[in-house]
C-alpha cells in the first residue's frame, strides 16, 4: 500500500525538479532592476549581465551607476532613478507595463547583511528618533529601555543576518529566466522556519512571544 504512494511521490518530486530547471534563453530583451547601487539589485544585475541578458539598471547615485558599469559589460546600461519620486519613474521607465500576459513571482526574503540592515545605520536612526521623544515619553519607556533595546537589536541581527546574498538574487534570477517561475520564493533559513511559519501562526500568539523577547517599558502595564 505505501509503495505506491512513496513511488508517485517520488516521481512527482523529481519531475517538479526537471520542471523547476528549465529556463529561458538570453535574448534581446532588457531586464530592467531598480536599486543597483548595492546589495541584491547590484548583485542580479552583474548575474544576469553574465548569463547573457541585456540589463538596463537603475541607480540612486552617479557613483553607484559608474562603479556598476566599470565591472559590467556593454549590454548592462545604467539609469538613474529615484523610485520615491514619482517624476524620475516617468523619466526612467516610460513604457507602461502590460496587463495581461504577465506573471508575478513574489520573493519574501529573510534578514540578510545589506546597508538596509547596517547595525551601525540601524542604532542611529533609533538614538535620533529616542531623542525627538518628549521627556515624558522617554520616561514611560525608562531611562534604559533604549539601551537593552538596541543590545537585544544586536544579538538578533547577528544571529538572523546572512552575509551570502546570491541565495536572495538567485531566486530573482530564477523568477526572471525560468520557463515556469514559483509563486513564492523564502530565501534565507530565517524566512523558511521563522516569518513564513509566523505568517500562518495566530496575531495572538505572535504577539505574545515578541512580547517575551523584547524588553518592555518601564510604566507597562502588564
Amino acid at each position: 500500500m505505501w509503495l505506491p504512494l512513496l513511488l508517485g511521490a517520488l516521481l512527482w518530486a523529481v519531475l517538479w525538479l526537471l520542471r523547476d530547471r528549465q529556463s529561458l534563453p538570453a535574448s534581446n530583451a532588457f531586464v530592467f532592476i531598480t536599486g543597483c547601487d548595492s546589495g541584491f539589485g547590484r548583485l542580479l544585475a552583474l548575474q544576469l549581465d553574465q548569463r547573457g541578458f541585456r540589463v538596463l539598471a537603475s541607480c540612486l547615485t552617479p557613483s553607484g551607476a559608474e562603479d556598476l558599469q566599470r565591472v559590467a559589460s556593454s549590454r548592462l546600461h545604467t539609469t538613474l532613478l529615484d523610485i520615491t519620486d514619482p517624476q524620475s519613474v516617468q523619466q526612467a521607465a516610460k513604457r507602461d507595463v502590460a496587463h495581461f500576459g504577465i506573471r508575478v513571482s513574489i520573493v519574501e526574503p529573510g534578514f540578510f547583511r545589506t546597508p538596509v540592515t547596517n547595525l551601525e545605520s540601524l542604532e542611529k536612526t533609533l538614538q535620533a528618533c529616542w531623542a525627538r521623544l518628549p521627556p515624558a515619553t522617554q520616561a514611560h519607556y525608562g531611562g534604559a529601555f533604549l539601551t537593552k533595546y538596541l543590545k537585544m537589536q544586536q544579538r538578533i541581527m547577528n544571529l538572523i543576518c546572512d552575509p551570502d546574498l546570491t541565495k536572495v538574487s538567485r531566486c530573482l534570477e530564477h523568477a526572471l529566466t525560468a520557463r515556469h517561475p514559483r509563486t513564492r520564493y523564502s530565501p534565507g533559513w530565517d524566512a523558511k522556519l521563522l516569518w513564513l511559519p509566523a505568517s500562518y501562526l495566530p496575531a495572538s500568539l505572535v504577539d505574545a512571544v515578541l512580547t517575551w523577547v523584547l524588553p518592555k517599558p518601564a510604566q507597562a502595564v502588564y
